[in-house]
């Protein structure tokens, strides 16, 4: 849903991430662990899950604001990272989800981008999560272009790449291999069908 004037986006959804996404948090867990507002009924998600929240979309999604998300993590990070237990809480309630590789990428390029302050010990903690070199080579490179605005309306050959690279990933990420060939044979089909 959209704000009318403001054109502020809400997105209403029963959970973080699909039921047959490779990455998606324990709804239960969130729900136990929201924290009540002053408004009777009314609780928002506990600090370390807002921020797992902001990784999941980051990971998972290939549509909307990149780099905006990313400042709202880095904002986030900022906003929270002076409360006493967060840090640690963050850590693990990424095991928890089983998020820490989300987690890993969003915080290396958070600081890599940002310059998002992350205490010395979280940083030991997430680097056990690290993907492979070359792989992790690659990610930084794809998540570099997906992060970084070009000038003028075309992107490059290089952005378009990593770009599509990541929609790829996203939707493998999202559903299970027939699933996924049975989405995008629909996909192809309909658009086959418009250009004739």
């Amino acid at each position: 849903m959209q704000h009318p004037e403001r054109e502020t986006p809400v997105d209403i959804h029963h959970s973080i991430a699909q039921l047959t996404s490779r990455v998606h948090p324990d709804a239960a867990q969130l729900l136990a662990s929201a924290v009540p507002l002053t408004a009777p009924r009314l609780s928002v998600l506990a600090p370390a899950d807002m921020v797992l929240h902001s990784c999941v979309h980051l990971i998972n999604d290939e549509v909307g604001l990149p780099l905006r998300d990313l400042f709202d993590l880095h904002d986030l990070l900022l906003h929270f990272g002076g409360n006493p237990g967060f840090w640690a809480q963050l850590v693990e309630r990424a095991r928890l989800h089983g998020l820490e590789r989300p987690l890993y990428h969003m915080l290396r390029q958070a600081r890599r981008l940002l310059g998002t302050p992350v205490p010395q010990d979280v940083l030991r903690a997430v680097d056990a999560w690290a993907p492979p070199r070359l792989l992790l080579l690659l990610m930084d490179w794809l998540w570099l272009r997906r992060f970084t605005p070009e000038p003028g309306f075309r992107p490059s050959w290089r952005t378009a790449l990593a770009h599509w690279l990541l929609y790829v990933r996203a939707h493998w990420l999202r559903m299970p291999p027939l699933m996924l060939a049975r989405h995008l044979s629909i996909k192809a089909w309909r658009l086959a069908r418009r250009d004739t």
